[in-house]
């Protein structure tokens, strides 16, 4: 309506309109508009005058007056001819020609069923759309019907003697860790846990950590992370919401906790004195890729926490023939995130279930002195950093980091600068990961940032092994190269939904237009580079985040 009625005034002079608004003068850009399209009526080509023939030449005089101008003009015989002028400093000419045949791309459907609604035209045909998901989606690898646990058996029966986890002096070796876990998985059954029961734990870092995790996955259960800080409604709201039949946890932890009367309490120094008597060999247990691991909770930013259920293939997929990280028995991987946080889940079982050492930071919060003496003291190879300390230590500590193969950061947007001093002052491959809670962890990641990725906002990458994602607009129509829309995930890493909100979970785990699954809506922003790699674009709502949540 507003272009609509702007035509009533079409004969106003612009020299007047600029006048008349005295916008601010920026030499760099022309006054009120930088973008124009132009429909111009068919122009006569050529004229016959007394003694003289004359006909008309197009003429360029090498300059862009807009930073975009598009023209489209009648022929006499009814087809249109289109220019597009640009200022090279802004576009590439590849840009230009996508935004071309775009157009007339768009312009053959709504001419082929003038119909339809607009809403369904979309700016690539099948031809085009195909190209796009070979570029970006092609991470297909076998991961077979595996789980965690059988995945960490495996390489206790190879390596039993390797060290699986360190702490403070002491370790653990696979062939103990694998024992261990098994007998108190027979506790945990004797005490009621079954198939997918959640069992919520509360662990200080330590030793004790990988053994009882496994262990709940290995009676069938899974685990519900609590943080003996976090407030006591919060605590109690997951205890209810998960309906944890089961809290585990260290005695002075559970006097925190004040788990309702219908939690039974079991205190992990009580257990640990009568495991003895249980089988070394795993339970019984038929477990199933898909069966339940894991119910992390959110931060709640948009109302109460939710409950993310990830199954064991979530998992899996992170760690088992992945391409992003070197994964294997030659690293050392630091257990750094609280158990709360998904980050957890890669330190964790990507050392577990490769037959890595995992090294667990001391307790307490992380300092920039405490990460460069881990860092040293264990030889940390493979080390995740959310963006905020990633920037500290860079800042406080960039020496320590030398120490490391890989080290990968995100949960909120990296400083290229920050980046850019790791790469000049070390020989580290840094890569910037990125994923929801409700993909298990990583999604996409940027492996291994080049000194030209620096040079702008560090791009997210692409999609790991068995993850695609999709680009969409608000019709659910795949974006091209370049063009902002909500960025879609999915693939085996996509958790089962939210504890008991099957409406919060139909509403961000909808059908996937693509094939078959579901994809998972991030409500962030982001385009597509021509290379397949994703740039964030930002929030599609008013979120933003705080220390990475």
């Amino acid at each position: 309506d507003t272009a609509l009625a702007a035509y009533e005034h079409q004969h106003l002079p612009f020299d007047r309109i600029v006048e008349e608004l005295h916008p601010q003068r920026d030499l760099t850009r022309t006054p009120l508009v930088q973008h124009v399209f132009a429909l111009q009526t068919a122009a006569t080509e050529s004229w016959q005058l007394p003694g003289l023939q004359a006909r008309r030449l197009p003429l360029h005089t090498g300059t862009s007056k807009f930073d975009l101008f598009m023209a489209l003009e009648e022929r006499p015989d009814g087809s249109l001819a289109g220019t597009v002028e640009y200022p090279t400093a802004l576009y590439d000419a590849a840009t230009i020609d996508r935004l071309a045949q775009h157009y007339v791309t768009l312009l053959g459907q709504l001419a082929g069923d003038p119909g339809a609604p607009a809403s369904r035209a979309q700016l690539m045909d099948e031809a085009a759309r195909q190209e796009l998901e070979a570029l970006v989606n092609d991470t297909a690898q076998d991961l077979g019907e595996l789980t965690v646990p059988e995945l960490v058996a495996d390489q206790a029966r190879q390596r039993p003697d390797a060290v699986a986890a360190e702490y403070e002096g002491e370790w653990i070796g696979y062939a103990e860790l694998d024992w261990k876990a098994n007998q108190l998985a027979h506790h945990l059954r004797e005490s009621g846990v079954g198939q997918e029961t959640p069992v919520a734990v509360c662990l200080e870092r330590g030793l004790d950590v990988p053994v009882v995790l496994l262990a709940i996955l290995r009676a069938g259960g899974c685990y519900v992370p609590l943080d003996a800080d976090y407030p006591a409604e919060r605590i109690a709201h997951m205890l209810a919401d998960s309906q944890a039949p089961i809290l585990l946890a260290e005695r002075h932890l559970a006097q925190r906790l004040h788990a309702p009367s219908g939690v039974r309490t079991l205190i992990w120094e009580d257990v640990r004195e009568v495991l003895g008597e249980q089988p070394a060999q795993p339970p019984a247990v038929r477990l199933r890729p898909d069966h339940l691991a894991y119910i992390m909770y959110t931060s709640g930013s948009t109302g109460r926490p939710k409950g993310v259920q990830v199954t064991h293939r979530g998992i899996v997929r992170l760690v088992h023939r992945a391409d992003y990280v070197e994964f294997g028995p030659e690293q050392v991987f630091m257990l750094l995130a609280p158990l709360s946080f998904d980050a957890s889940t890669f330190e964790l079982w990507g050392a577990l279930c490769n037959g890595a050492t995992l090294a667990i930071y001391p307790v307490g919060q992380p300092t920039a002195e405490g990460l460069e003496a881990a860092i040293r003291r264990h030889h940390v190879t493979v080390l995740w950093l959310t963006a905020g300390l990633f920037h500290l230590l860079v800042e406080t500590r960039l020496e320590a980091l030398a120490e490391l193969r890989h080290l990968v950061a995100g949960g909120d947007v990296l400083s290229p600068a920050h980046v850019r001093a790791v790469l000049d002052g070390t020989r580290v491959k840094v890569s910037n990961g990125y994923g929801p809670t409700e993909c298990t962890t990583f999604s996409c990641v940027k492996s291994g940032i080049s000194h030209a990725d620096t040079e702008s906002a560090i791009p997210i990458g692409g999609p790991i092994s068995n993850t695609q994602v999709y680009v969409l607009d608000a019709e659910l129509n795949r974006q091209p190269v370049g063009v902002p829309g909500e960025l879609y995930i999915g693939g085996p890493g996509l958790a089962r939904g939210y504890r008991g909100r099957p409406g919060l979970t139909a509403e961000r785990f909808v059908p996937n237009p693509f094939g078959p699954g579901r994809l998972y809506r991030t409500g962030d922003l982001a385009r597509l580079s021509p290379g397949g790699e994703l740039e964030f674009v930002g929030r599609a709502d008013h979120q933003v985040k705080i220390r990475g949540h």
